[in-house]
């Protein structure tokens, strides 16, 4: 069978010969021969035919690297020692270390107590007396940023990561 490459005639100026069924490709209607059961698409295959351009080639390849240098900065970064701190009003009141398995009974002046742990790097409230009990069912947090809150107790446990700066609360709630 006597066939074009991309409907156009090839440089030379001559058609190639080609065995086996040809059919066209989609929209551009260029003629190819489609693999046989078992075979595999080769990148020279998908350029030659107009699949895949060297751009579409080298773009994918740049999202690949970029996902896996984030992957690896995240598997293998140093892992970091945070503190847990508890803040009540927007005072602080309490810093321990994230390392340090610890039981902690927080009581205000009117009594009101939540019971808070911090255990095999996690943090969460156990206990508590307020009538919502949010605080409990927000479960257990492990990484700097994340926060437990119990606004009936006006209280706030976050995560910290090492560098110990100075913070200023984004607001106050009296």
């Amino acid at each position: 069978m006597l066939w074009r490459d991309g409907g156009n005639q090839t440089a030379a100026g001559k058609l190639r010969l080609h065995s086996g069924p040809a059919e066209r490709c989609g929209k551009s209607g260029i003629l190819y021969r489609p693999e046989q059961e078992g075979g595999t698409t080769s990148l020279k295959h998908m350029f030659r035919h107009g699949i895949m351009t060297k751009a579409d080639f080298w773009l994918i390849a740049a999202v690949l690297v970029l996902a896996c240098v984030i992957l690896a900065g995240r598997l293998f970064g140093r892992p970091q020692e945070g503190w847990v701190v508890v803040s009540r009003s927007g005072v602080e009141e309490e810093r321990i270390p994230l390392g340090e398995d610890t039981r902690l009974l927080l009581r205000d002046e009117k009594g009101q107590e939540n019971l808070l742990v911090v255990e095999n790097k996690s943090v969460w409230i156990e206990d508590a007396d307020c009538p919502d009990g949010l605080c409990i069912r927000q479960g257990h947090i492990s990484h700097s940023g994340e926060s437990i809150i119990c606004l009936p107790h006006k209280l706030v446990v976050t995560i910290e990561g090492m560098e110990r700066t100075a913070s200023v609360p984004d607001a106050m709630v009296n």
